[in-house]
């Protein structure tokens, strides 16, 4: 199974908000990493989130981030 790891809390949370299931979080260089099971859907979420053209429920993307920081603090 390809995987899309990312550092980015915003890049996880539009991810997570978009359906994307995430498989866990690791440990790297840089600190934690996310780990999202990888389809062609990621690329084409991640250029959209990055041009400014993302269709995402903005509450879904907080809950999400909120979330995600949940999770790295605890």
């Amino acid at each position: 199974m390809k995987e899309y790891k990312t550092i980015s809390l915003n890049r996880a949370a539009v991810l997570l908000s978009c359906g994307i299931k995430l498989l866990r979080i690791e440990d790297s260089k840089k600190g934690k990493q996310f780990v999202f099971e990888y389809s062609p859907k990621v690329d084409e979420l991640i250029n959209d989130f990055l041009n400014g053209s993302l269709n995402c429920n903005i509450k879904v993307f907080i809950d999400n981030i909120r979330q995600l920081k949940d999770i790295l603090l605890s």
